[in-house]
């Protein structure tokens, strides 16, 4: 594919992270990002190429974070699933950076917190969840991961026995291609509750 998380609006520089990932996706073909597997197949060979120039355990971690959120960027881009604010803080919710929010003319904002491994880390996204829905009561909270079915079927149980409170939903792979197919049913727009972030898709 030839894309350019630049010219999106995505980012605003030729970071490191940026550089293997636009490096890795020109090999993909349009059809692979619909894949349930285009998340793992992606991070993997950007891992590779990140691997052979000597990065370490460490910064392979933290590279991973940022190339899955841009996969996921990448995705709702070409899903139509535009405008949405990458980085994004709220009005009336001060010190919490939401990973991606979709504003809707339906239900208001929809926050999309992406997660490598789930682990303990799920608990600050329940956290910030519940902060949000305090103040945009009919707000959603989705929580996108590359875990696997274990990690996520018990995080799935934990929501369903309300054990989590914000969080509306756990996704991992194709399910986080069913995700997007709902949002395509709400009506996307920017909106002035959005306080700071990168807005993507309106120039």
């Amino acid at each position: 594919m030839d894309i350019s998380l630049v010219k999106l609006g995505f980012v605003n520089s030729r970071a490191q992270a940026v550089k293997y990932f636009e490096g890795v996706v020109q090999a993909f073909e349009s059809k692979d990002v619909e894949d349930p597997d285009f998340f793992h197949r992606l991070l993997d060979l950007c891992s590779e190429r990140a691997r052979d120039d000597g990065k370490s355990d460490g910064s392979l971690r933290n590279l991973r974070g940022n190339w899955f959120e841009f996969a996921i960027g990448l995705l709702l881009v070409r899903r139509g699933l535009i405008p949405f604010y990458y980085q994004a803080s709220l009005v009336n919710i001060p010190n919490v950076i939401y990973d991606f929010i979709v504003y809707t003319k339906e239900v208001g904002p929809i926050s999309l917190s992406a997660k490598t491994s789930l682990r303990e880390r799920y608990k600050q996204t329940d956290l910030e969840a519940m902060v949000l829905k305090n103040v945009y009561r009919r707000g959603e909270c989705h929580l996108l991961t590359l875990d696997d079915k274990t990690a996520v079927n018990t995080l799935k149980g934990k929501i369903e026995r309300k054990d989590v409170l914000g969080l509306d939903g756990v996704h991992r792979g194709g399910e986080i291609h069913e995700l997007f197919d709902g949002l395509g049913e709400y009506a996307l727009m920017s909106s002035g509750v959005i306080r700071s972030g990168r807005l993507v898709g309106i120039r």
